[in-house]
């Protein structure tokens, strides 16, 4: 295999890993919206503010 072709194959192992991470990122950032829509919802049924909500 010439390096050119090695380097391709290294090439694509990356670009397959950045891909895997930014899907990742995508769902840890839904899970984060979900969890702040749920305090923000817990603060309008109690009357506090996210301050005064522990979690």
């Amino acid at each position: 295999m010439s390096e050119i072709e090695k380097l391709v194959v290294d090439l694509t192992i990356i670009a397959d890993e950045i891909r895997s991470l930014n899907e990742k990122k995508r769902a840890i950032e839904a899970e984060l919206k979900q969890f702040t829509n749920t305090v923000r919802e817990i603060c309008a049924a109690t009357g506090k503010t996210m301050d005064e909500i522990e979690v």
